[in-house]
């Protein structure tokens, strides 16, 4: 079970009993949370404007009698948020002894569990300041040019506590969508998708049942794939020398809960309960999945080797908060790597996806054909093939246009290597032999091998 550490304001504490919450149950303590955090920040920036003004002795002793006392309602107001917040009858912030408030969350069923703590190790004292300020404060320009000292102590404060709640905001958000994406691919999905399917061969059930699991696979990729993008923003953040240190350990917070969600989907994303990116410490899984009858069965490999070595580096350099200038530059290097493997990794299960669809196409073809073969028949199946060799030139032609980038046409070349090696697979199952049979060494990963390809495809098909 793992501890995290959520820095809040705390005006008391006491070791309590923990707290068995669901993440959207905690959800609803952040957000009363940050409804307090919200009131007392607008407090704070308009005590500090009106302590601006006051200080310059603009305000006559009747005005400033004015601003004094709203100003202490403002702060009385928030003070008692904090001491009143309560989720489920029991104070979110206040206890009576020092100590913290513990919540364990139930981030999967059954039994997947993380600890969250808000405690006031950070601004323990800021409300003791505040209601030590309203005590002293008094309608003199000396007394609010005090003022605006200690309010920018506690707005500084304030900053940091609002970016752990935001960021922990960020961890529900992400474990309910997870949640989600996970029935997707449970036990009792796959079964209800195997009980609906209309056909009878098995071989059919099961490639409908990859096909479904491809695309489920992706919407976690999906997800992983955003979060590294919003990291990356962050770091060009953080890289430029105008952030204060401040400003930096805020943005800190928010990445190494992204960092968390993307730890927490390699780790946990299942499919059939077995887990889809990692195999007892290997880095990748092969699933094994039946094509064709007569031929052997096609290994499907699910990898992220440089996912997982990113993923670390790119911990230790945010390691500890806050990320420098330097470091943030340096990393973004990482984060641009992981995002081009996360990239040909949904490639490659587009691609199978795709090649996928083209054989349960075929074997619906099969299942409407008549028995006994004729021209019909061979039309429709030639039809099928044609179709496969029309895609493949279509990548060629994708391929070999200039604005494509190298990543891109790795990206294409693998789909078109799919598709050729379906093509070869139904020349064996049909009998047809399909046009592009000959040509060997088949590759469009660069542009000048996409030219080529597409000319030597061209020529093939007119001639066809």
């Amino acid at each position: 079970m793992k501890k995290i550490i959520i820095i809040i304001i705390l005006l008391s504490t006491s070791i309590c009993s923990a707290e068995n919450l669901t993440p959207q149950e905690f959800l609803q303590v952040i957000k009363k949370s940050k409804d307090c955090l919200t009131l007392l920040e607008t407090a704070l920036k308009n005590s500090r404007e009106k302590s601006i003004i006051g200080s310059g002795g603009i305000f006559t002793i009747p005005q400033r009698k004015r601003e004094y006392k709203e100003i202490k309602s403002l702060f009385n107001r928030s003070i008692k948020c904090f001491k009143d917040a309560k989720f489920k009858d029991k104070t979110i912030f206040y206890n009576k002894n020092n100590g913290y408030r513990e919540y364990t969350v139930l981030m999967i069923k059954p039994d997947i569990t993380e600890d969250f703590i808000i405690e006031n190790t950070l601004i323990e004292n800021n409300i003791n300041i505040l209601e030590q300020f309203i005590k002293e404060f008094n309608s003199t320009p000396e007394a609010m040019n005090t003022a605006i000292g200690k309010i920018d102590q506690v707005l500084t404060k304030q900053a940091l506590i609002s970016a752990a709640m935001d960021a922990h905001q960020i961890r529900m958000e992400s474990v309910i969508i997870f949640n989600e994406l996970s029935k997707l691919l449970n036990p009792e999905t796959l079964k209800k998708i195997e009980a609906n399917s209309s056909s009878k061969d098995q071989i059919l059930k099961s490639i409908n049942k990859f096909i479904w699991f491809c695309e489920s696979t992706d919407k976690y990729l999906q997800k992983y794939n955003d979060y590294l993008h919003r990291i990356r923003e962050l770091l060009i953040q953080s890289s430029n020398g105008i952030y204060t240190e401040n400003d930096r350990i805020v943005i800190s917070i928010e990445i190494r809960a992204l960092i968390q969600n993307c730890q927490f989907i390699i780790k946990h994303a299942k499919y059939n309960n077995t887990p889809i990116f990692h195999n007892n410490g290997s880095p990748f899984r092969n699933y094994t999945i039946k094509l064709y009858k007569s031929e052997p069965d096609k290994i499907f490999r699910i990898f992220s080797p440089q996912i997982f070595n990113r993923q670390d580096i790119l911990q230790k350099v945010i390691d500890p908060i806050p990320v420098t200038a330097a470091k943030a530059y340096h990393a973004i290097v990482y984060i641009d790597k992981a995002l081009e493997n996360v990239s040909l990794l949904r490639a490659h299960i587009g691609a199978f996806y795709n090649r996928l669809e083209y054989v349960s196409d075929y074997y619906q073809l099969l299942f409407n054909l008549p028995e006994k073969k004729n021209n019909e028949t061979d039309y429709l199946v030639k039809s099928h093939l044609k179709k496969i060799e029309m895609r493949s030139y279509e990548l060629a032609i994708q391929s070999a246009n200039g604005i494509y980038t190298d990543e891109d046409r790795r990206q294409v070349n693998i789909e078109y290597q799919e598709l050729i090696e379906e093509l070869n697979s139904l020349q064996k199952q049909t009998g047809f032999k399909h046009a592009f049979s000959n040509i060997k060494e088949a590759s469009v990963s660069t542009q000048k091998k996409a030219e080529n390809e597409m000319l030597r495809l061209s020529k093939i098909l007119k001639n066809n």
